[in-house]
């Protein structure tokens, strides 16, 4: 013997936790699922290197050093951020990719490139010779600093 379903206040059958105005659809109806799309995921990542195109300037009337070489112009630029901002700014990585005459090129992690730009800028002697290294440009690409 089958039981009468009870309805509460608003009329839908009790335990069954539908609302009075629901509709229920036969399977052979109810929507299907979506269609799928082919999407495309863009990861956009920070740049890790800042390339920087410096130029050194003497003071003496001769010019630069004959001997000032990449091995030089490294030590002057971490010699500029020990002064600056002592062991720790020593500790920046810093690889001069090319230097050719009074300029140069050095690569530098680019969340160090501010550190690196601002102990440049107040650089003002290297060995004992008076001396300016100015940041010319800077970039996250070295083809743009061409």
């Amino acid at each position: 013997m089958k039981r009468p379903r009870h309805h509460d206040a608003d009329g839908a059958a009790a335990g069954t936790g539908l609302d009075a105005g629901a509709a229920v659809l036969p399977p052979e109806t109810e929507p299907s699922a979506p269609a799928r799309h082919a999407t495309t995921h863009i990861a956009v990542t920070a740049h890790p290197w800042c390339y920087m195109h410096l130029r050194v300037e003497f003071a003496r009337a001769e010019g630069a050093p004959a001997d000032f070489d990449e091995t030089h112009l490294k030590n002057a630029v971490v010699s500029a951020l020990r002064k600056a901002f002592g062991i720790v700014g020593a500790a920046v990585p810093v690889d001069v990719l090319h230097k050719a005459g009074a300029e140069g090129f050095i690569r530098t992690p680019f969340e160090d490139a501010p550190v690196v730009a601002s102990a440049l800028a107040l650089c003002s002697d290297y060995n004992g010779m008076s001396c300016r290294i100015s940041v010319v440009k800077s970039s996250p690409f070295l083809v743009s600093l061409a």
